[in-house]
């Protein structure tokens, strides 16, 4: 179990020792979904509704001995963040655990056209609405985490069809995919957890998009860097960001976007500063609870 405000660390600290698939169970964004409107919340389980904290749920394989690097990670966590964290272990089928995210997930309207709809429920959509149908399997990215969403939105508003993009650490794939249903002419999306990329390719599939999408199983770190794009998106957290900034500047064509989310409000400083040492201009930035989400320009 952890705070709102740490839990894309510990995704993050899950998949850095090999997990094989994240889930988030927020309760503070499924209650800001109902109030809003999005969701009537009939079929949530009310104990998970009237939580108090997230709870975050990873799988390993059970031969992985991984109570070492676990350990030491969470203390880090713990001490960057200022909170608590209860760690709870028990065994599982992989059938249970690959099944066991869906009750907590369905369809959700972002911004003014985008439906993320999971594979498996009806939905009617308006003439205007742009639905992406998602089974996340084992892999991070179901729309319902605000870092999600801030990048959904800021690319429903900025994007004007004929983008080349890439879509760093794509997990589900939910970005690439929507980028390429918003007009981008070439989505690449890239992750360095096989079994996201291969989420993301049944995914590409799935929306029929892959004439537009290619899922790689690569690090953004070994991209080749001479063929400029005009858009990168990246959900990872303020460190990682600042991290691939200078090859972020370096790929962008002149005009060309970064949009960027998993920012904890208190790490602000970190990026608000590379961007400057970069030279990047802040565009818009987005802000729920200790979340943020941003959009740079390259002048």
């Amino acid at each position: 179990m952890a705070e709102p405000q740490c839990v894309d660390a510990l995704a993050e600290l899950f998949h850095q020792i090999g997990c094989g698939g994240v889930v988030m169970e927020d309760p503070f964004s499924a209650r800001r979904h109902i109030a809003n409107g999005d969701w009537d919340g009939y079929e949530l389980p009310s104990d998970f509704i009237e939580r108090e904290h997230v709870v975050v749920k990873a799988y390993f394989p059970q031969e992985r001995d991984i109570s070492q690097a676990l350990t030491t990670g969470l203390k880090q966590v713990e001490t960057s963040f200022g909170t608590s964290c209860r760690l709870s272990v028990e065994d599982v089928y992989e059938e249970s655990w690959a099944d066991s995210w869906k009750e907590y997930y369905h369809t959700i309207r972002i911004g003014e056209r985008l439906v993320i709809k999971p594979s498996w429920e009806e939905f009617t959509a308006a003439s205007d609405d742009v639905v992406i149908e998602l089974d996340p399997g084992m892999a991070f990215g179901t729309g319902l985490h605000a870092t999600t969403r801030f990048c959904l939105e800021l690319m429903e508003k900025r994007m004007q069809g004929g983008e080349k993009v890439v879509d760093v650490g794509t997990g589900s794939g939910i970005l690439a995919i929507s980028a390429a249903r918003l007009g981008a002419a070439q989505v690449t999306a890239i992750d360095v957890d096989e079994v996201a990329v291969q989420a993301a390719r049944k995914n590409v599939v799935r929306n029929r998009v892959e004439g537009q999408v290619t899922v790689l199983n690569l690090n953004f770190n070994h991209m080749y860097e001479n063929e400029s794009v005009d858009l990168i998106i990246a959900n990872l957290t303020a460190e990682l960001v600042v991290e691939i900034l200078p090859r972020v500047n370096r790929m962008l064509s002149p005009g060309g976007q970064f949009i960027a989310s998993g920012i904890v409000a208190d790490k602000w400083f970190l990026v608000e500063d590379a961007l400057r040492k970069n030279g990047l201009l802040l565009q818009e930035r987005l802000q729920d609870q200790d979340w943020l989400g941003i959009a740079i320009r390259k002048g």
